[in-house]
């Protein structure tokens, strides 16, 4: 038993570290794609690593906007002493609902949107791309209860693509596709959602976070590369 336990452990030692070396190279592979994803839409080398490492980074940060109250009640028991008697009494109340705004789903691909729009002045074709992939990611997204919104990740991409390759020139069609890709993910999936936001069964529900923010990350990233890619094939 303690020679077969001594061989397998050796033998697992190489597999683990392939297994590692692999997640690190699919990792590298992953983020260099991003930043080339970046680039292709139209920021400069620096301000692509600092868009890619904004949307990770911000991925786990969420600032509070709002409070609402959430449609559902909920029975609470409140302790009361009277003439020394010790009483529960239930009360039915209605939580509050904090609204926050996930700052690598929504605020970094504003900021990056607002720039490559200023940069390109596409604002017609863009408008025209935000409001075609809003429409489909608002047909396409699922609220869950004490998840978020759920969406495809790979269809606001494939959207954004194709509209800003037919809408808008080449040579701006990548950044058109990220524009329409992020904000109008965004817009159609969360801000058009936030009537359900009172029945999320949640205590903070994220814009831009959650389920949403692999749709708005890969929207930005695959749909450039898209775009891209066909727009220099013809």
């Amino acid at each position: 038993m303690t020679g077969r336990r001594g061989r397998a452990t050796t033998l697992s030692r190489p597999i683990l570290a392939l297994a590692a070396a692999a997640v690190v190279a699919l990792v590298v592979v992953q983020l260099e794609v991003a930043g080339t994803a970046f680039r292709l839409a139209g920021l400069s080398p620096a301000w692509a690593v600092a868009a890619l490492l904004g949307s990770l980074i911000g991925s786990v940060v969420d600032v509070p906007v709002a409070r609402i109250r959430s449609a559902e009640r909920e029975v609470g028991i409140v302790p009361l002493v009277r003439w020394g008697e010790l009483y529960l009494v239930p009360v039915v109340r209605r939580p509050t609902v904090v609204v926050a705004v996930n700052v690598g789903g929504a605020v970094v691909p504003a900021v990056v949107s607002g720039y490559l729009l200023v940069r390109t002045g596409s604002w017609l074709d863009a408008a025209v791309a935000v409001a075609v992939v809003a429409a489909v990611t608002h047909q396409a997204a699922r609220p869950a209860a004490g998840v978020g919104v759920l969406l495809p990740p790979a269809l606001p991409a494939v959207v954004a693509a194709a509209v800003s390759l037919v809408v808008a020139p080449a040579a701006v069609a990548p950044a058109v596709a990220y524009i329409g890709g992020t904000m109008g993910t965004v817009l159609g999936a969360d801000l058009a959602n936030l009537g359900w936001l009172r029945h999320a069964h949640a205590s903070v529900v994220s814009i831009g976070g959650a389920g949403t923010f692999d749709a708005v990350f890969v929207a930005g990233v695959l749909g450039v590369l898209l775009t891209a890619l066909v727009a220099h094939a013809f």
